[in-house]
């Protein structure tokens, strides 16, 4: 068999050959850039706060997607974490950052997407519409907590996150 002979690339084709290989790569990052451009790969750290301190966030801050989690600190009990964040683009909503089940799971509840996610059963919580009341049952729809807006600001009382502590005391069953 007869082996052909090779020859250098022309200017030409070499240009072409680099355009390519740019618009192929071009492509490829921005499909890498669509696709985890909407996955957080770190979630946003917890927020620690000292029990009995007013949780006080400007509501410029909680935009839509975004959310924390604040976690208030006692000194003889456990920690109390609070998740605030806005639902599609007016609701704002406040809940206790665990489900009924998840409290006494090996996880415990995180934001991603700006959704709490359950410690138990990892997927995202169910809020509750404004003026619903808690299923029965133990579910992964977590609890609210009682807000108001003051000013600019979005303001949880200490004393209506305190009042939460029985709610998640580890000899409930």
């Amino acid at each position: 068999m007869k082996r052909k002979k090779d020859r250098p690339l022309t200017p030409k084709e070499r240009r072409s050959l680099m355009l390519l290989t740019l618009f192929l790569l071009s492509a490829i990052g921005l499909g890498v850039w669509l696709h985890l451009g909407h996955i957080e790969f770190i979630p946003p750290p917890e927020i620690s706060m000292s029990a009995g301190e007013d949780l006080r966030i400007p509501v410029v801050e909680l935009s839509p997607g975004r959310a924390r989690i604040f976690r208030f600190d006692a000194q003889n009990d456990e920690p109390i974490r609070v998740f605030v964040g806005r639902l599609g683009n007016r609701r704002l909503v406040a809940t206790f950052a665990a489900c009924r089940r998840c409290d006494r799971a090996s996880g415990r509840s995180r934001v991603s997407d700006g959704q709490l996610i359950c410690g138990h059963c990892g997927e995202p919580m169910s809020i509750l519409e404004e003026g619903a009341t808690l299923p029965q049952e133990k579910d992964c729809t977590p609890i609210p907590v009682q807000f108001r807006i003051e000013g600019d600001s979005l303001v949880v009382r200490a004393s209506d996150i305190e009042a939460g502590r029985p709610l998640f005391a580890r000899e409930q069953n």
